[in-house]
């Protein structure tokens, strides 16, 4: 794996998710409602997975899963009237495809975000005013594809056994020992 590589992944994986677990506790003192503070203990689990994934992968560079299935979870951007789903830790640049912010109009719309700095949202409900947005987190996604190429290229199948010629034959021979 290639040391950038590695070093990336570290700081997004445990500086995002500390970064991000001081923020959840942070907001849930000021939450009111229930669901409200279920969401924010959800996002705070997350972010704690996250990190212990980021200190599994310094303590042992080759235990990879839990860096992906932590990258996967960042990788999804949806926004629409009835779910929003935002989580990124340490940075993100999203590209979205959606429907135009003003409701009296038609199309669609190509947007981008570029944050640093860790981010959740998450909303279920009725938004009648909120576009329908669909996007990737390619910084989440860029560091996923090499870090899933190098996973599966460490995975070399070892080499079979050579077969031994038949017409090779071993010769042992005693050896001669001067006893007097």
């Amino acid at each position: 794996m290639k040391t950038w590589l590695r070093l990336l992944l570290v700081a997004m994986t445990v500086g995002g998710g500390i970064t991000g677990i001081a923020l959840s506790l942070d907001f849930i003192s000021g939450l009111k409602t229930a669901s409200q503070v279920l969401i924010a203990l959800t996002f705070l689990v997350l972010f704690s997975f996250v990190t212990a994934a980021g200190l599994l992968f310094v303590h042992n560079p080759s235990r990879t899963t839990p860096v992906l299935v932590a990258l996967v979870l960042q990788i999804p951007w949806v926004s629409c009237p009835v779910l929003v789903y935002q989580f990124a830790t340490m940075m993100h640049a999203t590209i979205t495809l959606g429907t135009p912010a003003d409701a009296d109009r038609f199309g669609v719309h190509l947007g981008w975000n570029l944050l640093f700095g860790t981010n959740y949202q998450f909303r279920v409900g009725a938004y009648r005013d909120m576009p329908t947005t669909l996007g990737v987190n390619v910084v989440a996604l860029f560091l996923f594809i090499p870090l899933l190429q190098s996973t599966r290229s460490s995975k070399v199948k070892p080499l079979p056994e050579a077969p031994i010629p038949s017409d090779s034959v071993a010769v042992e021979q005693p050896l001669e020992s001067n006893s007097d």
